[in-house]
């Protein structure tokens, strides 16, 4: 992927859609000491990005809870579980940006971090994410139609009250988002 230059100038935030066919959200946890990957759904999306002034970008993701992915059958259903994400009762998790700043030396190109408020289980709580943003592989500088970025970062499950099977799952829940959007 090519990084992306902040010289594009846009007067305002533009809406982009999520392409959730090639978008994947995973997220990594210990199972008994050893590192498991699960993955959800993404329900819904309002992404709008303004690449002249960053901090006005916005984002609201909603997942499926219902559908999230535990790595093995069993863990799935845990993962599903009233003692987890109790997906009967709060079938959606929900992640609402407040602030977008950059990182490094305050190019784009060094990345940013996202600030929001993430709702798990009826509970909501900060988190940051570290992004990083590209435009599509062979597209022109001021191309800017076609995005990804990726987004990093970990919470303690154990603060949304998720903290069921303590002895066999670890309480830090990694998180890595790929998205991909489109104007």
């Amino acid at each position: 992927m090519i990084a992306l230059s902040v010289s594009a100038a846009l007067a305002e935030p533009l809406r982009y859609q999520l392409d959730m066919k090639k978008s994947q959200v995973g997220f990594s946890y210990q199972l008994l000491g050893s590192a498991t990957q699960g993955s959800m759904q993404v329900k819904s999306a309002d992404i709008r990005i303004d690449l002249d002034r960053l901090a006005n970008s916005s984002a609201t993701v909603t997942l499926d809870a219902t559908k999230a992915k535990g790595g093995l059958v069993l863990a799935t259903q845990a993962l599903r579980s009233k003692d987890v994400l109790d997906v009967a009762t709060f079938p959606e998790i929900r992640f609402t940006s407040k602030a977008i700043r950059l990182g490094g030396a305050g190019r784009l190109s060094d990345g940013a971090q996202i600030d929001g408020l993430l709702s798990v289980r009826g509970i909501t709580r900060p988190i940051t994410l570290n992004a990083d943003l590209y435009r599509a592989p062979g597209s022109a500088a001021n191309d800017l139609d076609r995005l990804s970025f990726r987004l990093r970062g970990s919470l303690d499950r154990t603060q949304f009250q998720a903290s069921g099977y303590p002895d066999i799952v670890g309480p830090e829940i990694k998180i890595d988002i790929l998205a991909y959007v489109n104007r």
